[in-house]
């Protein structure tokens, strides 16, 4: 005898909640990093950079991270007594990306990062990142529904954002696949889940999964 089960469906309701942590910061665009050149600094840029010492690496905008956590998504090496590195603008590009993941990682979907090389005559460089991280995003409720499958106290136990926690994509990734593994162990195959993001607004997850068929 063959025993079958009907097909179940789980929608899962995550609302956001979007925070202002600086004011306005949201629709402006970043401001030139050190506008006003210090004094016997310029910000143009001499044809070979190979020739300059990058001495110092800086921070200044609104945001609320730790600089030394900052300091941390930035892989751009300064010069010291015994080392000499050049300012490397690919590598800068890349680092002003990084610390755009960084800040994304902890709610920030909309920081704007920029940067800006500052030289001296006697051939030192530094480097200046302009940070606006602008309005920052949280898990507002979490709320399993339509589901017949499980209870939604369980599903809850499967799902590790927690409310009031910054949003991020990735810990979405993780709870939907960690849905996906409980239905695969309770003999489920075929599972899809989907997220359907929006900010400040709700995400709804939908989950189809059909029961393995089982033969006595």
């Amino acid at each position: 005898m063959r025993r079958t089960h009907r097909q179940p469906t789980i929608a899962l309701a995550c609302i956001l909640a979007a925070l202002s942590l600086v004011g306005g910061a949201f629709a402006q665009d970043s401001p030139p990093p050190s506008s006003q050149a210090p004094p016997g600094w310029t910000s143009e840029r001499p044809a070979d950079l190979t020739r300059y010492r990058l001495t110092e690496i800086s921070f200044e905008g609104d945001f609320e991270l730790a600089e030394a956590e900052l300091r941390d998504g930035v892989r751009s090496p300064t010069s010291s007594f015994f080392r000499f590195r050049a300012p490397d603008p690919e590598r800068l590009d890349g680092d002003a990306q990084r610390l755009r993941y960084l800040l994304r990682r902890h709610g920030y979907w909309d920081a704007r990062v920029s940067y800006a090389m500052w030289f001296h005559g006697d051939e030192r460089a530094r480097v200046v990142f302009t940070i606006d991280d602008g309005v920052q995003r949280v898990v507002g409720s979490i709320l399993p529904e339509g589901n017949e499958a499980f209870p939604a106290k369980e599903i809850r136990e499967w799902i590790q954002q927690k409310e009031k926690e910054p949003f991020n994509l990735s810990d979405t990734a993780r709870d939907r696949a960690a849905i996906e593994n409980e239905y695969a162990n309770a003999g489920f195959f075929e599972v899809n889940v989907v997220a359907d993001i929006q900010p400040s607004d709700i995400e709804t997850w939908s989950t189809g999964s059909r029961k393995a068929l089982a033969t006595p």
